[in-house]
């Protein structure tokens, strides 16, 4: 993918918002020329290889054995061009037969929004339902529909809400939603799937292709997040028509209530099971339905978590819930309790197996990444008791926070507190000491806390952090004038941090560069590092003026290479430049950055030249 095109992500859902509140119907005609773009490419490949075989027929039948051949030739190297097919969504295949309650439910729903087919239902592990469709070549538009449902969301639901949630997926392939609706959402969704299959292809044929999948995926679906935030609002509606306002409603907090519950008191326990046990738990699907059905939302938890979306989150295509709730001019509900769960209603007897065959793959799919955490716990715990059983006044600096940080990490922050409190006084101007200082003191509800977090605030890249400890303790303790305060320098804060991702989002001509100011050895390490790079002849390094964050540098490296660059090579550059002390950026002599490439080699530094 092209690096430039995803640095500039945010950039283009900026873009895009503020065009969509200019002039929103210049914007949708801009969303969906967009769309079809990839769709058009296809066609016109389809259209030229049908023209090119047809034309090397009548040539060869005329007696035109050259133009024939050489036509069959070039309808050959279309084809190996553009065959590119998607592999069928994951999850396993149900039929009919076997599940007609929830094969009738899909058939009611389909008929109440008008949708001719769903050609393939699939039970997933994720805590979700979605609506796949994959073109039967390409980006062409005959499509195969596929549902695919998370059979750990049917756990947490009761069959109506599931039924509500099921009928708003589908709505963005019914006619109730529209055309142009069904259009862009299909093209989105296709094109993000076509650059993940040709990720890494290299070759005379699949290169341009990926390389024009990198450069539009990502402006399809930056650039039509606006337009997109609208029609799940639709598709809102459309299942609230299907089913009614209230299920729609239930079934949204429900989802969004659950989801954010089961990640803090569901999963987060149970890896730090990791730390003791050494092989996964053989059950975790089993414990998450039981959780579910166990867990009841207050309403105080559903309002906190609409406040804490309302503004939404850049990127993401879901309106914030509170909005939603506002559009279907729904009542709150609290999620209500149930006896038998969507799952066992759907599924039936073969619910129980189904379940014990997600445990299986859950453990499996894990069993890496547990006994690495497992391990990794062990040697901390050791290097722990190891640096404990040595006296404060005898470790270093390095040794002391080493030990406070484990201690904190393996036991809690209360624990850490007299190594925090050591390291302070050795290091009173510390800000990172006196972030960590304030978090272990209000762990124990120590009201001191707040003053040394007051401290670190003043450090930008550490307000957020401090922010939300101090919010945290200052809610419980009922102090909302100073809960306001706090809030209100996070989202100054948060509004910068934005802004600073903007700026460093890409390197271009009209920048402002700086020489790197590396000491001599970063320079003979980063020259060391780059010398090992297969065709790369000569860089130079310099930095990038930054408005916001300064204190953290942004390098920019241009390369000069044999041969044409790929995003390989990218890649294993960026991977010799970790030595350095901030972000960096790669750009190439030759092609679209040669000219910050270029301001960039009159400024920086040399650092390798062959």
């Amino acid at each position: 993918m092209n690096t430039e095109e995803l640095e500039r992500f945010g950039e283009l859902i900026q873009k895009a918002h503020t065009l969509g509140d200019a002039n929103p119907e210049h914007y949708r005609q801009r969303v969906v020329a967009l769309a079809l773009l990839g769709p058009a490419l296809f066609i016109s490949a389809a259209i030229l290889f049908l023209g090119l075989t047809i034309g090397a027929v009548v040539s060869l039948v005329g007696g035109h054995l050259l133009i024939g051949t050489l036509l069959i030739l070039l309808a050959g190297l279309l084809l190996r061009m553009f065959w590119v097919r998607l592999p069928p969504p994951t999850g396993h295949r149900l039929n009919a037969q076997k599940y007609p309650r929830l094969f009738g439910e899909i058939d009611e729903i389909c008929g109440k929004l008008i949708i001719k087919r769903v050609d393939d239902v699939r039970l997933g592990n994720g805590f979700g339902i979605e609506v796949v469709e994959t073109p039967l070549f390409g980006a062409l538009p005959l499509h195969r529909i596929s549902v695919v449902i998370g059979l750990p969301l049917l756990t947490a639901f009761a069959s109506t809400e599931a039924g509500a949630l099921l009928a708003r997926e589908l709505a963005h392939v019914s006619s109730h939603c529209g055309p142009i609706h069904r259009m862009v959402m299909a093209s989105r969704s296709i094109a993000m799937r076509l650059m993940e299959t040709l990720e890494g292809e290299e070759g005379l044929f699949s290169t341009p292709l990926r390389r024009f999948f990198e450069w539009y995926a990502p402006r399809l679906y930056a650039y039509s997040l606006a337009l997109v935030h609208r029609y799940e609002l639709e598709a809102d509606a459309a299942a609230a028509e299907a089913s009614s306002v209230d299920a729609v409603a239930l079934a949204l907090v429900t989802r969004a209530v659950k989801q954010s519950a089961a990640a803090e008191l569901f999963w987060q326990p149970l890896w730090a099971r990791a730390n003791d046990e050494p092989e996964p738990v053989t059950d975790a699907w089993s414990q998450l339905a039981q959780f579910h059905r166990d867990f009841n939302a207050t309403r105080e938890q559903i309002l906190a978590l609409i406040a804490q979306t309302s503004s939404g989150e850049e990127g993401n295509p879901e309106p914030p819930l509170g909005e939603r709730l506002e559009r279907l001019r729904a009542k709150l509900r609290l999620p209500r309790e149930f006896r038998h769960s969507a799952a066992e209603k759907f599924l039936g007897e073969r619910y129980r197996p189904w379940l014990a065959k997600l445990d299986e793959e859950w453990a499996e799919d894990n069993l890496t990444e547990w006994q690495e955490r497992y391990i990794d716990t062990q040697n901390a715990q050791a290097r722990m008791l190891d640096l404990g059983l040595t006296g404060a006044d005898e470790l270093s600096n390095d040794e002391l926070w080493e030990l406070a940080t484990l201690t904190e990490r393996l036991k809690s922050a209360e624990d850490a507190l007299g190594h925090y409190w050591a390291w302070h006084k050795r290091n009173p101007s510390s800000p990172q000491g006196e972030l960590a200082l304030g978090r272990s003191l209000l762990a124990r509800g120590d009201a001191r806390g707040l003053q040394f977090l007051e401290h670190a605030a003043e450090v930008p890249s550490l307000l957020l952090e401090a922010s939300q400890l101090a919010v945290a303790y200052l809610e419980q303790t009922g102090k909302e004038v100073q809960v306001r305060v706090w809030r209100g320098r996070a989202q100054a804060q948060a509004e910068q941090a934005q802004a600073a991702e903007r700026e460093r989002a890409s390197v271009r001509t009209t920048d402002t560069f700086e020489p790197p100011q590396l000491s001599n050895e970063q320079v003979r390490e980063l020259k060391l590092a780059l010398s090992s790079v297969p065709g790369l002849e000569e860089a130079h390094i310099a930095r990038k003026r930054l408005n916001h964050f300064p204190e953290q540098p942004l390098y920019v490296l241009a390369c000069k290479i044999a041969g044409s660059h790929n995003e390989r090579m990218r890649h294993q550059i960026l991977e010799r430049t970790r030595s350095l002390n901030g972000e960096t950026r790669v750009l190439f002599t030759r092609g679209a950055e040669s000219g910050a490439a270029e301001k960039t080699r009159r400024v920086g530094e040399k650092v390798l030249s062959l």
